[in-house]
C-alpha cells in the first residue's frame, strides 16, 4: 500500500457538499423547504478560501511544526525582571554567603569586578552595556584559585533566590563526568554548568576505543537549543582556543584539538567568554 498525504486544502469542497447532504436530508425527513438553507457568513467563506489556499505541508514540517510548538520555555529578555541595582546589591550578598561559608575573604580585582557586575545583570534580565548576550550561558576561563568556582556557586545562589526557571541550574564536576563516560545523557538537557574542563583527561581510550564524552555532551546540547531554550556554563583554566583543532593558513587541519571544528562552532551560540586575570588565592 502506498502512503498518500491528505491535505485538508484538497478535501474542503468535499466535506462542505457532505454537510450540504445532510442538511437537504434532515430538511427532507421533516418535511421542512430543502430551499430553505443557513447562509454562508462573509468570516465563514473567508476561513475556507484561506485553508484552501494555504500552501500544504509535508510530513516533515508538520512533526518540525510540533517539535516547536512543545518547545520550553523562551524567556522574554525585552523587559528586566528586576532593578539592575537590587540585582548588583542581591548578587553582592550571594557573594559574601559563599565566602562565609568557605571562610575566605574576597578581593575584587578590576576583572572579576566587572565580571559580577555583568552577572548581575545576566541574572535579572540586563544586557549591561551591551556586553552580554542573555539567551547564552558563561564560559569562564583564567588560572587556577582565581575565584571561578566559587563565583559560579554565587550565581548558583542568586539563581535560586531570584526564581527564574531559565536561570537556575545544576552544577557537575568534570572530572566525575570523564570517570563515568557512559551515563552522559543526563548532562544532554537541561541547564547545566561545568566545573573545570580540562583539568583531567577528556579523550582518553577505553578498551581501544577512544572516548570523549564532553564531544557528545556538547554536541547533544546543541542540538537541544534547537527546538528548547537550555543554557550551558562552563569554567576552566585552559583558553577555549586552546580545545580547538590546529590548522594552517589554508584551513587545513594540521593537529587534532580536543574537540572538533562542529563543537568549537557551536561554542559560539551557547557562551559569552569572558577571562578572569587574577592571582592564585589558594
Amino acid at each position: 500500500m502506498q502512503n498518500e498525504t491528505i491535505e485538508q486544502k484538497e478535501n474542503v469542497n468535499i466535506l462542505l457538499e457532505e454537510m450540504r447532504q445532510k442538511e437537504q436530508m434532515y430538511l427532507i425527513r421533516h418535511g421542512l423547504d430543502t430551499t430553505l438553507r443557513r447562509p454562508i457568513e462573509d468570516k465563514e467563506r473567508a476561513y475556507w478560501q484561506k485553508v484552501k489556499n494555504s500552501a500544504p505541508k509535508n510530513p516533515f514540517q508538520q512533526v518540525a511544526d510540533a517539535i516547536r510548538t512543545s518547545g520550553g520555555p523562551t524567556p522574554d529578555f525585552d523587559k528586566p525582571w528586576m532593578k539592575y541595582n537590587e540585582a548588583r546589591l542581591l548578587f553582592l550578598e550571594c557573594m559574601q554567603d559563599i565566602a562565609r561559608q568557605h571562610k575566605f575573604t574576597w578581593d575584587y580585582y578590576p576583572s572579576l569586578k566587572r565580571l559580577c557586575q555583568l552577572m548581575a545583570g545576566y541574572f535579572s534580565g540586563w544586557n549591561v552595556d551591551g556586553e552580554l548576550d542573555l539567551a547564552k550561558g558563561f564560559f569562564i576561563y583564567g588560572p587556577c584559585g582565581c575565584g571561578k568556582s566559587k563565583l559560579m556557586a554565587a550565581a548558583q545562589l542568586m539563581a535560586y533566590r531570584v526564581g527564574r526557571s531559565e536561570r537556575v541550574y545544576n552544577r557537575a564536576a568534570c572530572e566525575r563526568i570523564t570517570k563515568d563516560p557512559k551515563n552522559t545523557t543526563r548532562y544532554q538537557k537541561g541547564n547545566w554548568y561545568f566545573d573545570d574542563l580540562g583539568n583531567t583527561d577528556l579523550v582518553f581510550k577505553d578498551w581501544g576505543r577512544e572516548v570523549n564524552p564532553f564531544q557528545e555532551i556538547f554536541t547533544e546540547r546543541a542540538r537541544e537549543m534547537e527546538v528548547n531554550y537550555i543554557v550551558t556554563h562552563v569554567t576552566s583554566n585552559i583558553k577555549p582556543e586552546s580545545f580547538a583543532p590546529v590548522t594552517n593558513s589554508d584551513g587545513e587541519e594540521i593537529k587534532r584539538g580536543v574537540f572538533d571544528a562542529r563543537v568549537i562552532s557551536r561554542w559560539n551560540a551557547m557562551f559569552n567568554f569572558y577571562e578572569l586575570d587574577g592571582p592564585d588565592y589558594r
